[in-house]
């Protein structure tokens, strides 16, 4: 899958050969980069209808960790991509 967002383009590609980080839980504190979107709940909306679950077990790859109120002051959540790299979605202002 390739995001546009603007003149940033960024790719999201399956590798069944590729060396995947297995058995990694989604941890907020790890590494990862973070998609400021404008309109969050509907962000959520779409990743609830691809079938990704707040109560998912903690090990379930369509996990999905939503923190709406928090120290950062905007919603944010957490998913794991394929490849288990840890994505933040978020509503931060401009």
């Amino acid at each position: 899958m390739w995001l546009d967002s603007g003149s940033i383009q960024i790719h999201l590609t399956v590798n069944p050969n590729g060396t995947y980080r297995r058995d990694r839980l989604i941890d907020t504190t790890d590494s990862h980069f973070a998609m400021r979107v404008e309109d969050f709940e509907e962000a959520m909306r779409h990743l609830f209808a691809c079938g990704f679950k707040e109560d998912s077990a903690a090990n379930d790859p369509k996990r999905l960790l939503i923190d709406r109120k928090n120290a950062a002051g905007y919603p944010q959540a957490y998913l794991l991509d394929p490849d288990q790299h840890l994505i933040e979605i978020n509503a931060a202002n401009k």
